[in-house]
């Protein structure tokens, strides 16, 4: 059976990128370049925010400056609107009220803004064994470090752990640490690359987790 559930953070437990998008449109605007649309930003989240920048330099055909500059930039903007139009998708709340496993957060997200999300919304209500960012540990996602910290904090065996996320670092931090995972098909990279790189089941809605997680377990 499953006990705990490690969850990715952007496009998996709350939509956070009308955040991102206001920050990365006033980089551009004090740059003269043009807005980026939505549609093409949500492409570039799930490996961190220096990765981020490092898509936006090819988008912009190195417009953008010294990344390390840019980033220092960007965060300094980000530190202003990272709460902004951030909210849980839909049936979350309901699933974590049923839920009486173990719950943790893994992101690659800079731990901070992780934290402070948590804190600063209705995430805070729920008891989480660890917020994890892409700096809480020498490495991120895809690499397993963060992830066996997490089950070792939860003090559980690996076949109890599962991550449900809706990235390509989640689905392989999970197979690197031989642990189930859970492909969000409502997130921000489309599911058809989710399922090239192979996973245990797909969520489409968080009604749905109960019973997917009951049946992934029974198998």
């Amino acid at each position: 059976m499953a006990q705990l559930l490690i969850f990715d953070l952007d496009g998996t437990l709350f939509h956070t990128a009308p955040g991102l998008l206001t920050a990365v449109n006033r980089l551009f605007a004090r740059r003269g370049l043009p807005p980026i649309p939505m549609e093409k930003l949500v492409t570039y989240i799930g490996g961190g925010i220096m990765s981020m920048i490092e898509d936006l330099e090819r988008d912009t055909l190195g417009k953008l400056g010294d990344l390390q500059a840019v980033e220092s930039e960007f965060l300094t903007i980000y530190d202003e609107t990272y709460l902004e139009g951030s909210e849980p998708y839909e049936g979350l709340l309901d699933f974590l009220n049923s839920w009486t496993g173990k719950i943790a957060i893994l992101s690659n997200k800079k731990e901070k803004y992780v934290k402070s999300l948590v804190e600063n919304t209705v995430l805070n209500q729920y008891q989480w064994v660890a917020c994890y960012g892409g700096d809480s540990f020498p490495t991120k996602k895809p690499d397993p470090q963060g992830l066996e910290n997490i089950i070792s904090l939860a003090k559980i065996s690996r076949e109890h752990a599962l991550l449900i996320g809706d990235g390509l670092p989640d689905m392989l931090v999970a197979k690197n640490a031989g642990i189930k995972s859970l492909a969000v098909s409502f997130g921000y990279a489309p599911i058809e690359l989710l399922n090239e790189v192979g996973h245990h089941g797909q969520l489409n809605h968080f009604n749905d987790l109960s019973t997917t997680i009951e049946k992934l377990f029974s198998i």
